[in-house]
């Protein structure tokens, strides 16, 4: 590619050397927008927008994540790619499987040929594409080990040369790959025609209509050094570039910079968070070097000329390395020196940094006390940093401030209700300089006379003026629901955030959530006697999970086919938001079980349903155990997915925050063990490669940082694991979630499933998808094929499959649940007098043995190879009245059985032959 008149005239005119001459582009995204060569200078796409950087690959980088935040260069014309170029440029993205555009041109509304662009695609690749010229897009994991997109920084170029083939080189971290090469995912070589005359030049977005699932083709990611020559540059230029960032090619090294503190102003979706941030000294260092630091690296933190605390350098990663540090010390440091050995292993100064932080810092959290579950306060998923109180309930603030320029005597903290602002709860505080101070206040009741409130704190100094000032949202429960100890009920939760409805990349209208469903339509709470719940929430279009007590919660997933080309989007059972065929029913409820079925027909956005009918019976006991139950009616090619572990998380409430790190412990059959942490960040994302032990496992899934208990997993028919470790999201260059989190569910409407992170994160609840089992569906317990009506009437050959789970949520060891899961594979053996077995004579997906009572007096003797936890009979016909239970001759207690005239179950563990005997009267 050569110049235009315009660029050629100014080169001859000699706007810049001739060294620079094939430098047509250089933008280097150190706090401004601007092109070192003068010609094509930024500005945001989105004049709403205000431009973003953070610490780049050399200096800073330009944040590119909103579906707005592109660029748009002047001078368009200027360049014509379809000559001879190359473009070069330092990338730092997450692991998002969609195309992420790095340079486009082409027209603004909507690409026509002859537009193109180049990026990164999917999750390992590279992409070039002209509209209506041709494509090629090609996986470096699978060529050369190298994955541009993983949350590090990677050099990214291509070279085009218009009258020599192959016509294109991609290259990641200098090592280039023609479409001849392995690893071609899709497409081959081609030419590009001229670009068209009226076409836009942009970083990191495509066409205001280029959308996927509605959302605009974006970067999501940093951006820097991007360059664009008009010609090809040669393989050892490109690796130049790659060796030595901030270089320009045919000028040598690039001039190194020093080694830089800057004080970490944190990230929203990061630790720390709320209070525990107050006063710290957070600190980013970027060495100078792309050679990766000698180990023995410390930085010394000082106070009054005095050293007070040493942390040793943990340097991680690819360059530019980097190290964070936070030191907690108090009083705060003043000042940082960076210390290394020398060769004699002396400790020698290598630079110095006076500290630079805000004068003033403060924040405050306030909290239920006691803290109860949201749901037996009737709410769900209250956004994470609001107050909900119930009826005559204390709200407790936690309270940090720090002064770092100068003391603050006298001061004072007030909080108060909105509802009472005459009555403010003060207390006196002391901030000397440099010392964080912390505090806790209780705060009486308020009014109670509405369901918001405003709570507010502050503080004030000795004079009364005002330091700091904070409002929390308080959600006042006048009305909590009646829960029985156990049992079902239904009920109509509340959530007090508007419903988000999509149409489009800037079209998010609100709707009031309790006007989104049809006024019959309510919520099912299940209560446990270990006060777990389990909850099927209209904003979730009934797919059910457990909900904890510190309000995030576990779903299963659901039926979701693969997508289909007449459909939009994924074609599950969650995509019935509005609850056109949705249904919940409550089938039993008593003192033995409780029995809830969802019912759902798998459609896609619009609502489209081809007939299929996924069928999802629960069963709970005493004990707070259950099963799900899955009967899917579909056509036999439609290989849907069945399980997926999905944590549901409130608004604002970021996974870092909310989640722990040891999420899941996986038992094998064998008694082995495998604990498992996250992120997992093998680039291998198979389990049955990443884990080993005897199958079935029993997977315990922990799902909140504060939940007391855990939710339990286990299928006997269990032949595979989990086909997919879902990889973390990263934001400004920093890991921000374990794995993937998108809002698309639960309770978004016609959000298309996410591949990034939405910028309304904070306004409406998300899910956090840790593993999937993809299409490795456990053996069933029936399947067949025939015939049939679908659930559109149509008769037409359909397949009917069902599998069934043992579920709970518990605190139970590791034996104990190993116990659990052999007694829930393994049916018990029974003689019986009195009575006699029915054929099948156990029901797995109840747990229960089936039996027809013929006296009132039935004895049972019970075997098993394996121990029979808290077993389950159902006694067709028999009396009402069952006046004596009696084990191995010792008569049970009322608390050790439940029996409802139909179902009994036992408060025991059978490891030995044992006899029941069961008296009935009329």
């Amino acid at each position: 590619m050569k110049p235009t008149v315009t660029l050629l005239a100014a080169l001859l005119l000699g706007s810049f050397s001739p060294a620079h001459a094939d430098l047509v582009a250089h933008f280097r995204f150190d706090d401004d927008l601007k092109d070192v060569t003068g010609q094509h200078h930024g500005r945001p796409v989105d004049p709403k927008l205000t431009p973003s950087f953070a610490p780049g690959r050399v200096g800073n980088a330009v944040v590119v994540e909103k579906v707005n935040a592109g660029i748009e260069l002047a001078n368009p014309l200027a360049i014509d790619f379809s000559r001879d170029f190359t473009l070069a440029t330092w990338v730092n993205v997450g692991n998002y499987y969609a195309e992420m555009p790095v340079l486009f041109k082409g027209r603004a509304d909507l690409t026509a040929a002859p537009d193109k662009f180049f990026g990164v695609f999917g999750i390992e690749g590279l992409q070039v594409h002209g509209e209506g010229q041709g494509e090629w897009i090609t996986n470096y994991r699978a060529s050369n080990g190298l994955v541009p997109n993983d949350g590090g920084w990677h050099h990214l170029a291509v070279t085009y040369r218009a009258k020599e083939a192959p016509h294109f080189t991609l290259y990641v971290d200098g090592q280039g790959k023609t479409p001849a090469d392995k690893g071609t995912f899709r497409g081959r070589d081609f030419t590009l025609k001229p670009d068209a005359p009226d076409g836009v030049l942009r970083i990191g977005c495509r066409a205001d209509g280029d959308t996927w699932r509605y959302v605009r083709s974006h970067l999501r990611g940093l951006l820097d050094e991007l360059q664009i020559y008009d010609e090809a540059l040669k393989a050892e230029d490109i690796r130049h570039l790659f060796e030595h960032p901030g270089s320009v090619a045919g000028q040598g090294e690039a001039v190194a910079s020093a080694t830089s503190f800057q004080f970490d102003p944190g990230h929203p979706w990061r630790p720390p968070f709320g209070v525990e941030r107050v006063g710290l000294t957070p600190v980013i260092v970027q060495f100078a070097s792309d050679t990766r630091p000698a180990p023995e690296h410390w930085l010394a933190a000082y106070r009054e000329g005095r050293e007070v605390e040493r942390k040793e350098l943990d340097v991680v990663g690819n360059a530019p390395f980097t190290a964070h540090v936070t030191f907690a010390t108090s009083p705060a440091p003043e000042e940082l020196v960076l210390l290394a050995k020398d060769k004699d292993g002396k400790a020698i100064e290598r630079a110095c940094w006076k500290v630079e932080r805000p004068a003033f810092e403060a924040d405050a959290e306030a909290a239920a006390d006691p803290v109860m579950n949201p749901v037996d306060l009737g709410a769900i998923l209250p956004p994470a940093d609001w107050l909900v109180l119930g009826p005559k309930k204390q709200a407790r603030v936690t309270l940090a401030a720090f002064s770092s320029k100068e003391a603050v005597s006298g001061a004072e903290v007030l909080a108060w209700f909105e509802s009472s602002p005459n009555r403010p709860t003060k207390a006196a505080v002391e901030l000397p300089k440099g010392i964080r101070t912390e505090l806790k206040i209780a705060l009486p009741p308020p009014a109670f006379t509405k369901h918001r409130d405003t709570l507010h704190v502050t503080i004030r100094d000795a004079q009364g003026r005002e330091l700091w000032h904070k409002t929390i949202t308080t959600m006042l429960m006048l009305d909590t629901p009646k829960l029985p100890a156990f049992g079902a009920i239904e009920t109509k939760l509340r959530y007090d955030y508007p419903l988000l409805s999509y149409s489009g990349p800037d079209e998010v209208t609100e709707m009031p959530y309790d006007k989104a469903w049809a006024p019959e339509r309510k919520d099912v709470v299940v209560a446990l006697p270990n006060g777990s719940r389990f909850v099927f929430w209209r904003g979730a279009a009934y797919t059910p999970f457990w909900a904890g007590k510190h309000n995030t919660a576990l779903n299963f997933e659901f039926a979701e086919a693969p997508r289909r080309p007449d459909g939009l989007d994924c074609i599950d059972a969650a995509s019935d938001k509005e609850l056109r065929r949705s249904r919940v029913e409550i089938l039993e409820s008593t003192a033995a079980r409780v029995h809830v079925r969802w019912t759902a027909q798998p459609c896609d956005l619009n609502y489209k349903v081809w007939g299929e009918t996924a069928t999802e019976d629960f069963y709970f006991y005493p004990d707070g155990f259950g099963s799900r139950t899955v009967t899917l009616q579909s056509e036999p090619k439609a290989e849907y997915e069945i399980e997926e572990l999905l944590i549901l998380t409130p608004p604002a409430g970021y996974p870092l925050r909310v989640l722990p790190e040891n999420l899941m412990d996986v038992l094998f059959r064998d008694g082995s063990k495998r604990e498992l942490k996250f992120p997992i960040l093998d680039q291998e994302r198979d389990y049955e490669k990443l884990l080993s032990g005897e199958l079935p496992p029993l997977f315990r899934i922990r799902f909140g940082t504060r939940e007391p208990l855990a939710a339990i997993y286990f299928n006997p028919g269990w032949k595979r694991l989990p086909s997919t470790a879902y990889r973390p999201f990263y934001s400004q260059g920093q890991m921000v979630t374990p794995f993937y989190w998108g809002n698309h569910l639960p309770l978004a409407r016609r959000k298309p499933t996410g591949i990034n992170i939405d910028d309304l994160a904070s306004m409406t609840p998300a899910h956090n998808a840790m593993m999937s089992w993809g299409h490795r569906r456990p053996q069933p317990l029936e399947s067949r094929t025939a015939d049939m009506p679908d659930a559109l009437g149509v008769t037409r050959k359909m397949q009917v499959e069902k599998w069934a789970w043992l579920i709970g949520l518990s605190d139970t060891d590791d034996a104990r649940l190993l116990e659990w899961s052999r007694s829930f594979a393994t049916p018990p053996q029974i003689q019986a007098e009195g009575a006699r077995l029915q054929s099948p004579s156990y029901n797995t997906e109840r747990r229960a043995s089936l039996l027809k009572v013929e006296k009132p007096v039935v004895s049972l003797t019970i075997a098993s190879n394996t121990p029979c936890v808290h077993p389950v009979f159902e006694l067709q016909n028999a009396p009402k009245t069952l006046s004596r239970v009696e084990l191995n001759g010792r008569q049970l207690a009322a608390t050790d059985y439940a029996w409802d005239g139909r179902v009994l179950w036992l408060n025991a563990t059978l490891r030995d032959e044992s006899t029941l005997r069961l008296t009935f009267r009329e």
